[in-house]
């Protein structure tokens, strides 16, 4: 018997999600390099020591026992730090595991789930493998979102979730006010993704989801408090939909590692602003190192840890990627296949700290 014919039909063709992650060890490996010797730029990581307070928090758990199913201590502190009810916060394994259960909650076969294009590929992804049909709706030239655009797109197609990431990934560009409220204005589940909110030089919109019923918003400790190893993000849900979420999330789902971490830098925020700050300020004089660069243009304005460029002359993404890897500096490529949007011509560059920063300056200068 052929025992594949046993997988659920809606997955038989489902393409895998690749994230482009290397261990540093794999790259040493690769690229025939020691490890201090490779930045590390393609997927917006904190290149920053983990905090000692987080650190320490992490050596002081009892590992035998299960991790805190209700997540109170976490929920706690993360409702102390942004002002909302502990009501409406839901934690979970990284912000990948929140999409995942919302588009469990919300999605049927056949459904639209509607994305910006282009955007964070998990979106479309767990979409998908929720049954759904994913609608993409182009951003402008400038990767900003045109409302008419967005407003027309939902009228015809009638999308059950929509997801927006603000700041965007990969523009880094901070969307107005007024594209959040159309969507909100539609009857469906607006999905804001403020992994980067930190970064950038404006006001998160997690207020408004207590004002809102069909408005959730999406944290991460991975970015700015540079956890991405633990898996630790959240969610800000109406009350109704948080109550919704506990009924079908798995139990236990953050390790007990990830809470005490999540609750050490909650406690010790101060210490993530300074590298907040200190990141903000690599950030313009990576912008200096790249205005500098003759074939590299980067997008204005990012309001996140990275910053867009689009390559110019004979460049494309690849080549680019390539030229930069082989002096150990690793970037995120992209293709117009994969992305559209001529993203084919685009290289994103993570805002590193100083020594990564050093490298990526030393590498173009010897490239161009």
């Amino acid at each position: 018997m052929n025992y594949e014919k046993l997988i659920n039909e809606r997955y038989q063709d489902t393409e895998t999600y690749i994230p482009s992650l290397e261990t540093m060890e794999a790259l040493a490996r690769r690229l025939g390099r020691p490890v201090d010797e490779i930045s590390k730029l393609d997927s917006n990581e904190n290149l920053f020591e983990v905090l000692p307070p987080v650190r320490l928090s992490l050596l002081s758990q009892p590992y035998n026992l299960y991790p805190d199913p209700s997540q109170l201590a976490l929920r706690t502190a993360i409702s102390k730090n942004i002002g909302i009810p502990l009501k409406h916060i839901v934690a979970g394994n990284g912000c990948a595991e929140m999409v995942d259960y919302i588009c469990r909650l919300f999605l049927n076969d056949g459904e639209v789930a509607m994305v910006m294009r282009p955007t964070y590929g998990l979106f479309k992804f767990s979409a998908r493998v929720a049954g759904a049909r994913v609608v993409e709706v182009p951003l402008e030239a400038g990767f900003g979102v045109n409302v008419d655009w967005l407003k027309e797109s939902m009228a015809l197609h009638n999308p059950k979730v929509l997801f927006l990431v603000c700041p965007d990934n990969p523009s880094g560009m901070w969307h107005l006010n007024e594209v959040i409220i159309a969507a909100m204005d539609h009857d469906c589940i607006v999905v804001l993704d403020e992994t980067y909110v930190e970064f950038s030089n404006h006001h998160s919109r997690v207020g408004w989801v207590t004002n809102h019923e069909n408005l959730v918003v999406l944290r991460s400790f991975s970015k700015a408090v540079g956890l991405a190893g633990l898996r630790l993000g959240y969610g800000v849900f109406p009350r109704w939909m948080a109550k919704a979420l506990w009924s079908i999330k798995m139990p236990a789902d953050v390790t007990m590692a990830a809470q005490a971490a999540g609750v050490a830098a909650l406690e010790n925020w101060d210490m993530v602003e300074d590298r907040i700050t200190a990141m903000k300020m690599l950030r313009t004089r990576m912008y200096e190192v790249l205005d500098r660069c003759p074939v590299l243009s980067p997008v204005r304005g990012s309001q996140a840890n990275y910053i867009l460029c689009q390559c110019a002359s004979h460049w494309d993404s690849r080549s680019m990627r390539l030229a930069l890897e082989s002096h150990g500096v690793l970037v995120r490529g992209y293709d117009d296949t994969d992305s559209g949007f001529g993203m084919g011509a685009y290289i994103r560059i993570t805002v590193g700290d100083k020594k990564a920063v050093d490298h990526l300056t030393r590498a173009l200068e010897k490239i161009f």
